[in-house]
C-alpha cells in the first residue's frame, strides 16, 4: 500500500472520528431543559427593614419529621441569582430517591458546568461536599442525571453529564460581597479543573449588583409582629417555665430542635405542615434550662411574615391562639408596649403584612415558598 493511499485511509477515519464526536455533542446538547425567566422583582413594599424583636431560625417542618426527609450533603440547610440566567426545567422523571434541584435564579448566582464526560458521583462528592458554604452565603451542587435527564442534589451512586452550581445572593446576613464572590469563584474554578470540566461565570459586576438589589428588596419585605400575653392582675405571681412548656405540649405545639421556642404547624392535605407562628418565653431554652427556676410575666408569640404561607391566615390563627391561652393564663394580650390589642388593631395589622405578601408574591418569591424560607434565613 502506498503513501498517498495510506494518507486517504488515515484522512478518512479522522472525518468519520469527527463526524461521531459532533453527533455525541449535538445529543448532549439535545437533553439540556429549555429556559425559563424568573419573574422580575416589584417595587419596594414598606420603609427599610423591621429588625426581628426575637430569634426566628429556620422551622420550615416539625422537628420530630425533619428526620424522616434525606438531606443531601451538598445543600446548606438552612436560593439569588442573576435575573439574566437560565432555568434548567428537567425532562423526563426523576429517579426513586433523588432529590429534585433546590437552585432558584432568583435568589442563586447559577454557574453551569461543562462536563466533557459524564462524571461518577464518587469523584464529584468530595469536591462538593468542599462548597456548602462561601463565607455566610449557601453554595449548591446539582447535577443533569445521565439516565433521567433531571437535574438532582447530587447523590451516590449515580452519574452525571452536566453540572450546575449556585451561590445564594443574599440573606439576613446581608448581600453576597465581592470577597465571598472571590471564594466561591475559586471554589468553582478549582472544582472543574479536578473533573476537567468548563465553568460559565456571569459577570461578577452585575452579580454583585444583583445581590445588593435583592437584598434591598428583601429587607423592605423582612418584617416580624408579634402578640404579647400579660396576666390580667398585675399582682398574680408569674407563670413558670414548667407551666408553659406543659400548656404548650398540651396545645399540640412543637419544641424546636435548638429548644428556644415552640411552633405552631397547620396541617395541609398533601404537603408538609407549615409553620405559622412560634411561641416563645423570656429567653427560655426549654432544652437547657432548669424549667423551674425560670419565670416571667409574658408570654410572646411571633409570626415572622415572609416565611409564612399565606394561605395558614397567619394573623388570624396566631390571635385566636393568643384568645386560647389568655383564658388559660388568665392574661391579655398587648403589644411590645403592653398597650391591649383589639379588633380594630388586628384588622390594620392585617391589611399591613397582605401589603407584604402581595409584594413578595409579585417579585415570584411567594411567602412561605422555598426561595422565601432561604432568602430569609440566616
Amino acid at each position: 500500500m502506498g503513501d498517498f493511499q495510506l494518507g486517504l485511509i488515515l484522512i478518512g477515519g479522522a472525518c468519520l472520528l469527527a463526524v461521531l464526536l459532533y453527533n455525541w455533542l449535538q445529543l448532549r446538547r439535545s437533553c439540556r431543559e429549555s429556559p425559563i425567566l424568573p419573574a422580575g422583582h416589584a417595587e419596594h413594599a414598606g420603609e427599610g427593614r423591621v429588625e426581628p424583636a426575637f430569634d426566628m431560625q429556620d422551622e420550615a417542618q416539625p422537628s420530630d419529621t425533619a428526620a424522616a426527609h434525606a438531606v443531601s450533603p451538598f445543600s446548606a440547610q438552612d436560593e439569588g441569582g442573576d435575573p439574566e440566567k437560565i432555568l434548567h426545567v428537567s425532562m423526563g422523571h426523576p429517579a426513586a430517591g433523588a432529590l429534585g434541584p433546590v437552585i432558584d435564579p432568583q435568589i442563586d448566582c447559577l454557574v453551569p458546568v461543562e462536563l466533557f464526560s459524564p462524571v461518577a458521583s464518587e469523584r464529584l462528592m468530595p469536591l462538593a461536599v468542599k462548597m456548602r458554604r462561601t463565607g455566610n452565603k449557601p453554595v449548591h451542587v446539582e447535577g443533569l442525571h445521565w439516565e433521567t435527564g433531571c437535574w438532582e442534589q447530587v447523590r451516590a451512586g449515580q452519574r452525571y453529564t452536566e453540572l450546575q452550581l449556585g451561590v445564594q445572593l443574599a440573606n439576613r446576613n446581608g448581600a453576597l460581597h465581592h470577597v465571598e464572590y472571590a471564594e466561591f469563584y475559586q471554589q468553582a474554578q478549582q472544582l472543574a479543573a479536578a473533573l476537567d470540566a468548563q465553568a460559565d461565570f456571569p459577570d461578577a459586576e452585575e452579580t454583585l449588583n444583583n445581590a445588593k438589589e435583592l437584598d434591598e428588596f428583601a429587607q423592605q419585605c423582612d418584617v416580624q409582629m408579634g402578640i404579647n400575653l400579660e396576666a390580667e392582675d398585675a399582682g398574680m405571681p408569674p407563670w413558670s417555665a414548667a407551666l408553659i412548656q406543659s400548656m404548650a405540649l398540651e396545645d399540640g405545639l412543637v419544641l424546636s430542635r435548638d429548644g428556644s421556642r415552640f411552633n405552631w404547624y397547620a396541617e395541609a392535605q398533601g404537603r408538609e405542615p407549615r409553620l405559622v407562628f412560634s411561641l416563645q418565653f423570656a429567653g427560655t431554652n426549654f432544652l437547657r434550662d432548669d424549667l423551674s427556676r425560670r419565670a416571667a410575666r409574658r408570654v410572646s408569640l411571633v409570626l415572622d411574615v415572609p416565611r409564612t404561607d399565606p394561605s395558614t391566615d397567619p394573623l388570624r390563627t396566631m390571635w385566636s391562639y393568643a384568645a386560647h391561652i389568655a383564658q388559660k393564663l388568665s392574661a391579655q394580650p398587648v403589644d411590645e408596649n403592653g398597650r391591649p390589642l383589639d379588633e380594630a388593631t388586628l384588622q390594620a395589622i392585617d391589611a399591613q403584612l397582605n401589603k407584604i405578601f402581595v409584594c413578595l408574591s409579585a417579585s415570584g418569591i411567594h411567602a412561605g415558598s422555598a426561595a422565601a424560607l432561604r432568602l430569609f434565613s440566616d
